[in-house]
């Protein structure tokens, strides 16, 4: 059975040419670099929890690649992503994926110790891609550091699920929405995302949750 290599953004099948290290995805445009072939499935399935965001289960998986290769410059790329919870979601009007932040960190992407492995253990041309991704996430990382230490404080947090499987809205968003119009018509500050979030721009919606949070001395779940 052929080795199938998935796109690290969007998960569609990439078709590699012999000696090929670089290959842009048809379908999202994204920049894929290869990997170790005998890791390829292993790289798949981290790549896959990466994009849902299941960070820690994905690190464990890039983790174990290192242990069998301590110079595997891709799964250090992959363990970098991770920590700084890059997700790549698809631009309404580009149709491309960009990548998004949802976890984050105050170190520069370009100070981490397994970017800085990545670096070291690729080869010039892959090399040239990781600096290249690495700019791009330091500049949505600034732009969410100021969103966070510039937002807007609240009194409550109201935590809850928006949507059903089928797209339908939940029973827990319909209570959600009572108490946020009980309390903000009784002066509370309320954070409620249906709400908070409407007027903004997907990418901007984890640094002023990660405001928000912490800011509250409530929160309702």
């Amino acid at each position: 059975m052929p080795t199938i290599i998935r796109c690290k953004a969007c998960g569609a099948k990439l078709e590699f040419a012999p000696g090929q290290k670089i290959c842009i995805c048809k379908y999202c445009q994204s920049v894929n670099t290869l990997t170790i072939p005998d890791n390829i499935q292993l790289y798949n399935n981290a790549n896959e929890l990466r994009n849902r965001c299941e960070f820690d289960r994905a690190i464990h998986l890039y983790e174990d690649m290192i242990r069998m290769d301590p110079e595997d410059a891709e799964s250090y790329f992959g363990l970098a992503l991770c920590k700084y919870g890059i997700e790549y979601v698809q631009d309404p009007a580009t149709g491309r994926r960009i990548p998004t932040c949802r976890r984050l960190q105050m170190i520069p992407m370009s100070q981490d110790e397994d970017y800085k492995k990545a670096i070291r253990y690729a080869d010039d041309e892959v090399r040239q891609v990781y600096e290249e991704e690495c700019v791009k996430i330091e500049k949505i990382l600034a732009r969410a550091r100021i969103l966070a230490a510039n937002g807007e404080k609240f009194d409550v947090f109201i935590s809850y699920k928006e949507s059903e499987e089928d797209g339908s809205r939940t029973e827990a968003s319909v209570i959600a929405q009572d108490l946020y119009e009980r309390l903000t018509s009784q002066g509370y500050r309320v954070f409620f995302s249906r709400k908070t979030l409407e007027d903004m721009a997907g990418l901007e919606y984890e640094p002023v949750i990660y405001s928000a949070l912490p800011s509250a001395k409530v929160l309702l779940l």
